[in-house]
């Protein structure tokens, strides 16, 4: 159980794959998630735990911001392994790296661990082979609390400080 990130960890563990297999193996992966709200027990425990956004809908960000507005959805990637002398006629993107990490000890379970982020996004990017100059976006978590956005924004201002001096 990885929460609410279990289809990065999904794509992750394909990309892992990709990285190690030899070239006569599978070339294709399949990485999907989704979130149905088909009953009313994680409303209540996360309104009990103040994670529930008042307005129903989520202010990332945002100073108003007081939690986030839950919704449903399914998405799913197919990855296709490759490498420098494949065709690029049926890309849509390029998966350079991915990384994932344990938070370790926190204030609570469900607080973020800023140093440990930080270790991720960095982990990432040397993986990859990457400087900070050459993201050109960062995709957040962004869960529109009080507690986890000024987290998650000080890990990646921390990592990508160095691109405006």
């Amino acid at each position: 159980d990885t929460a609410c990130s279990s289809s990065l960890v999904s794509a992750n563990n394909i990309h892992s794959y990709f990285r190690t297999r030899s070239q006569k193996q599978k070339q294709y992966g399949f990485s999907m998630g989704h979130q149905l709200n088909m009953l009313p027990w994680a409303y209540i425990g996360l309104s009990g735990a103040g994670m529930i956004g008042r307005i129903g809908r989520s202010m990332t960000f945002n100073i108003t911001a007081n939690g986030f507005g839950r919704g449903e959805g399914v998405g799913g990637i197919t990855l296709k392994a490759s490498d420098d002398t494949q065709s690029t006629q049926d890309r849509l993107g390029v998966y350079v790296a991915s990384y994932i990490n344990q938070d370790g000890r926190s204030a609570s379970l469900t607080a973020p661990n800023g140093p440990s982020q930080q270790l991720c996004i960095r982990g990432a990017l040397k993986q990859g082979r990457l400087d900070v100059q050459d993201v050109v976006a960062q995709e957040n978590h962004g869960t529109g609390t009080a507690l986890g956005d000024p987290i998650e924004t000080g890990s990646v201002e921390a990592v990508f400080r160095r691109r405006a001096g």
